[in-house]
């Protein structure tokens, strides 16, 4: 079973889950954004961490981004596969000592990016959907590139050690 994580603030702004959800009918939804605490985990094949209109630096207005860093750091250690898409590319190279700035630019359109050759990207093609305005400025520790796109040096990253992939 996958857990999906919903990061969502604002239901107005709710999609990325709802399609997951459609695309994995087997898979379970934990909202972070409402309940925070820990989502038991014990039994997940892997987690995906979704995106949010909050910024990971917001930790002040959002006291469950902080739970989730360190949820993030008990998945590498427990070593449960992890996808993190959007907010949970940029959470997840947080949690690890990465930076993350708001950029001022709101990227809502077709992008070409280079994807590294790994087996996340196996299928998909050169042009991606992307919405955003922030952006991961520094991996995390043990993360690496595998994703470029010309505005955008750290697009997708993958941990060396751990089966973590944004």
């Amino acid at each position: 079973m996958i857990l999906v994580l919903e990061n969502e603030v604002d239901l107005d702004e709710r999609y990325l889950v709802d399609e997951m959800r459609r695309h994995l009918p087997e898979s379970e939804v934990y909202d972070y954004a409402r309940e925070g605490g820990r989502p038991d985990f014990s039994e997940v094949d892997g987690v995906i961490l979704g995106g949010s209109t909050a910024g990971v630096y917001e930790e002040e207005m959002y006291r469950w981004i902080e739970e989730q860093k360190n949820l993030i750091q008990e998945l590498i250690e427990r070593r449960v596969p992890t996808l993190g898409i959007c907010f949970g590319h940029q959470i997840i190279n947080d949690a690890l000592g990465g930076s993350v700035e708001h950029t001022g630019e709101r990227h809502a359109n077709l992008v070409r990016a280079e994807l590294g050759d790994d087996p996340l990207f196996e299928g998909v093609g050169d042009v991606v959907p992307v919405l955003h305005s922030d952006r991961v400025t520094e991996t995390g520790d043990r993360m690496e590139v595998i994703g470029e796109a010309e505005y955008y040096d750290a697009f997708a990253t993958r941990h060396r050690d751990a089966p973590v992939w944004t």
